[in-house]
């Protein structure tokens, strides 16, 4: 019996799920493992201060890498499925808009150092705005590594790609802390990973793209643009939501207590990684059911998705609940213990991490503006509230 395109297209997503999500989750996994070791070896050889340093530099860098493209790489998902004929114009297209936009970040902060005293309310960071600049031109330059094997289906070399970029990361930075063991001696390692991850990319691009930097459509881009950007600026709105609060208390706290609080609100990687290894392969088949118009489909991949996560989630989250304490001091040793009660509290935030809503927002492109009006109220909320109350309460 002959099967119908969308039928297809259902067993194929449901006997490659778990497949595709475990090689990525392995992968990310084993990221992990080696990019634990740095800031286990720096809580050790810095004192609070020069560690809150650390952490203020590189939430800027991180912040930057996940706002500054406006979600323009993961335009990839989209369209690299769907436009066959377009696939070179696609991919420079975004190399273009990562290179532009993390060129504007690194000229404003080696122009105006002052940028970084006014967001951290301290001057100190300042002297190294040069540095943060550079790190953030070639960290957003090299991001699309991460995402270009994924949209193009190719979850095997994703994954040994994944595994790479942090294996080599974190050997760059533990010989940056062993030998050195200065912010500035971070920075440059940063710089040079950065030129490394964006090399291996023009030559992904080249093998599977050639000629691609010669592809140039200001059509394909306008449509990118339009489909991105109102997605892109939703994703900003949530950095807001997620990332805001430590401007705030840096800014209000100095860099010694940041280091607490960074240390307390510490995002548990592995969760991460299995989620963004879930999402990852969520908005490709999504985008797929999609388009053959097989929403029941997709409602039940969701679902299987959150079951899946949720067997992982609940019982690590229960897990922290009880032995947290000891978790923050074997990790990070005494001196951080005072951090477990922000810790405690912001596990509660982890049980919700079961429902993705990424994949469905990329693939229905119609409801990106709903998402944009939701997180601007939210945002708005979040800003004064901070605003206000930030410096008259402690940081539990």
């Amino acid at each position: 019996m002959m099967l119908s395109d969308g039928a297809i297209i259902r067993t194929q997503v449901g006997e490659s799920l778990t497949r595709r999500v475990s090689w990525l989750t392995f992968a990310k996994t084993v990221g992990f493992i080696f990019s634990m070791a740095l800031p286990l070896l720096l809580v050790r050889r810095m004192d609070r201060e020069q560690y809150g340093l650390y952490k203020q530099a590189f939430l800027l860098v991180t912040t930057a890498m996940t706002v500054l493209p406006l979600g323009v790489g993961m335009s990839a998902f989209y369209f690299l499925p769907r436009e066959k004929t377009r696939r070179r114009e696609t991919v420079l297209n975004i190399v273009l808009f990562h290179i532009a936009v993390g060129a504007l970040a690194c000229g404003a902060l080696v122009f105006h150092p002052s940028i970084l005293t006014a967001i951290f309310g301290d001057a100190r960071l300042a002297h190294y705005s040069a540095w943060i600049g550079l790190a953030i031109l070639f960290w957003v330059t090299g991001a699309f590594l991460d995402m270009a094997p994924v949209a193009n289906d190719e979850i095997r070399l994703a994954s040994a790609f994944i595994i790479g970029i942090q294996a080599s990361r974190a050997l760059i930075f533990l010989g940056a802390v062993l030998f050195f063991g200065t912010l500035r001696s971070l920075l440059a390692a940063a710089i040079l990973h950065g030129l490394v991850q964006t090399a291996v990319l023009a030559c992904y691009l080249e093998s599977r793209f050639p000629r691609f930097w010669r592809a140039f459509d200001f059509t394909v881009l306008r449509q990118q643009l339009s489909y991105a950007i109102p997605l892109g600026a939703a994703g900003i709105l949530m950095i807001v939501q997620t990332d805001l609060h430590n401007y705030f208390v840096s800014n209000h706290f100095g860099p010694a207590l940041f280091a607490v609080y960074s240390l307390g609100t510490l995002q548990l990687p592995l969760m991460g990684l299995i989620q963004e290894a879930t999402n990852s392969v969520l908005i490709t088949r999504v985008s797929k059911l999609e388009k053959h118009h097989q929403s029941r489909e997709i409602v039940l991949l969701v679902a299987r998705a959150a079951c899946k996560l949720a067997a992982v989630y609940f019982p690590v989250y229960i897990f922290l609940l009880v032995a947290g304490r000891e978790f923050i001091r074997v990790l990070f040793t005494a001196r951080f213990a005072d951090s477990w009660p922000i810790f405690a509290m912001n596990l509660t935030l982890l049980p919700l991490g079961i429902v993705l809503l990424d994949p469905l927002y990329r693939a229905f492109e119609r409801e990106r503006y709903f998402l944009l009006r939701l997180r601007l109220v939210l945002a708005a909320v979040l800003i004064v509230s901070l605003w206000r109350f930030t410096a008259r309460i402690e940081l539990l």
